[in-house]
């Protein structure tokens, strides 16, 4: 029964993924600086690769991700460091050059392992305190403020 309904749902939210998601605000404007300025942009997720996909190119059509990964059999999951293997490739940069953003203890246990740049953000679903105690290296409240921090 749970498997039929894990089914089930993976069916349902990758068809409908697109729904009730969106991007905060200042987002798209974001993207647009760091790509004008020559930055490396890559997605990885612990949604399905197929989910991942269909969101990042629902949203932002335009932005040239070098990189867009999400869970499939042949990966490890976040916070693991080997995630990370081939966001290294396909951006070629050093982990040490690389700043990962995210909302969860996940996402910043995972940056610290892969040797990136722990970046936290204040607007996802998880408090800061649990960016913080997880190692966050900064905190950044909007959009523009993650702008100026990876421009700067």
């Amino acid at each position: 029964t749970i498997q039929r309904i894990l089914d089930h749902y993976r069916v349902g939210y990758l068809e409908n993924c697109t729904v009730e998601t969106d991007y905060y605000p200042g987002v798209r404007e974001m993207l647009a600086a760091l790509e004008e300025r020559g930055a490396a942009l890559g997605v990885l997720s612990n949604k399905t690769e197929g989910t991942a996909r269909k969101i990042v190119g629902h949203y932002f059509p335009n932005v040239p991700f070098r990189c867009v990964y999400g869970r499939t059999d042949t990966r490890p999951l976040k916070p693991a460091a080997g995630a990370a293997a081939p966001v290294l490739v396909d951006l070629g940069l050093q982990p040490g050059e690389i700043a990962y953003v995210g909302d969860s203890g996940t996402d910043i246990t995972f940056a610290k392992a892969a040797g990136f740049v722990p970046v936290g953000v204040s607007w996802g679903y998880r408090p800061v305190s649990v960016l913080l105690e997880s190692g966050a290296a900064a905190i950044v409240h909007s959009a523009s403020e993650l702008e100026a921090l990876l421009l700067g």
